[in-house]
């Protein structure tokens, strides 16, 4: 599986806050670190098995 797209990116974020109980004022601080440490190969994992 490849790198997942931002459009990909975009929707499986607010899934991965519901999944982990993300208060509303640290959902910035999870995007940002979720892009930061590079997770694309996951999130595209993530995204194929949650469609």
């Amino acid at each position: 599986m490849g790198k997942a797209t931002e459009y990909e990116t975009k929707r499986i974020l607010p899934r991965i806050e519901a999944i982990l109980s993300v208060e509303e004022d640290r959902k910035c601080e999870l995007r940002t670190w979720i892009r930061q440490r590079k997770f694309e190969d996951d999130l595209a994992s993530f995204y194929a098995i949650s469609e």
